[in-house]
């Protein structure tokens, strides 16, 4: 296997973890919304994510079903990614324990999104993510301060970064995590 990116990742409690990704790996997306809210943009996340995965010879599964949650099953994943998943992204305790076990192993974890939405009453989920979804308000405009211009993720970013999204309030803050960008408070109506 020809060796093609490292994926530096961070998990509260761990610390830096690095790990050498290959051609052939697999990635699974997972877009598992509970009752409520949910995002009519996955269909066109799934989709990019699943380009970004063949530039780089990756192989993607994409599910909402949570019964992929199994210790077996998360096995054959570099990576699990939550694509715009919102609220409940479990059905039962033995999922929630296998993908502690996955991230604990050294599974990689990406969340898109409305991703710090989902399981909103298991703390350990708010701390791996770095906190638990409040509120957003209306898409707009707003600046983002590059706290860490030298990491690999932001050194190419200007600072500020003009950005227009929604713009995601968490609280229950980790305070194990590392903060490379911030949004100015100052620039949201």
């Amino acid at each position: 296997m020809k060796l093609k990116h490292w994926i530096v990742y961070f998990i509260a409690g761990l610390g830096s973890i690095v790990r050498p990704v290959y051609a052939g790996d697999k990635v699974l997306i997972y877009t598992r919304n509970g009752e409520g809210y949910v995002h009519d943009n996955i269909a066109a996340s799934v989709a990019a994510l699943q380009r970004i995965c063949v530039q780089h010879h990756w192989e993607t599964e994409v599910t909402d079903d949570p019964q992929v949650f199994t210790d077996q099953s998360l096995q054959q994943f570099i990576a699990v990614i939550f694509s715009n998943s919102n609220n409940q992204a479990f059905i039962s305790d033995e999922q929630r324990l296998a993908f502690v076990r996955y991230i604990q192993a050294g599974g990689a974890f990406v969340g898109i999104h409305s991703a710090c939405a989902s399981e909103r009453m298991w703390p350990w989920f708010w701390s791996m993510i770095g906190g638990r979804f409040v509120r957003h308000p209306v898409l707009q405009s707003f600046d983002i301060a590059v706290i860490d211009p030298e990491h690999p993720s932001t050194h190419f970013l200007s600072n500020p970064w003009k950005w227009e999204d929604e713009c995601y309030f968490i609280d229950h803050l980790n305070p194990d995590i590392r903060v490379l960008l911030a949004v100015d408070l100052r620039t949201l109506q």
